[in-house]
C-alpha cells in the first residue's frame, strides 16, 4: 500500500493536500508575527502530515491493516473472553504489524 501502483492515486491525492497545507504554513510563517507570541512553531514537513504520513509509512499501514484483519477475525469468530485473551490478541496485532513493517523495509524497492 505504501509503494504499489494501485493505491498511488490515493497517495498522490493526500500528498497534494499535504503539500498545499505545507505551503500555507510556510506562507503564514512569512507574515510578521506578534512579538509577544514569540517564535512560531516549526513547520512540519510534507511527509509527516495527516493521512499522507500514514499512507507512506509501512509501519503505520501495517498496524492498521493487521488491526482490521484481527477485528474481522474476531467479529466472524469468537471474541476473547478473558483479559489474557485480549492481551494475546493485542500482542498478535503488534507482532504482525512489526513483521509487515520489517518485511517492507527489507524488501521495498
Amino acid at each position: 500500500m505504501t509503494t504499489d501502483t494501485i493505491t498511488k492515486p490515493v497517495r498522490d491525492y493526500f500528498g497534494r493536500r499535504a503539500l498545499k497545507a505545507y505551503k500555507a504554513d510556510l506562507a503564514d510563517r512569512e507574515r510578521p508575527a506578534d512579538e509577544a507570541a514569540g517564535d512560531p512553531p516549526p513547520v512540519k514537513p510534507v511527509d509527516e502530515r495527516g493521512l499522507y504520513a500514514g499512507m507512506t509509512c509501512a509501519w503505520c499501514t501495517g498496524f492498521w491493516i493487521v488491526l482490521t484483519a484481527f477485528a474481522v477475525r474476531y467479529w466472524l469468530g469468537d471474541w476473547p473472553e478473558t483479559a489474557l485473551g485480549w492481551a494475546a490478541a493485542a500482542a498478535q496485532v503488534a507482532a504482525a504489524s512489526w513483521l509487515v513493517g520489517a518485511l517492507n523495509q527489507r524488501y521495498a524497492r
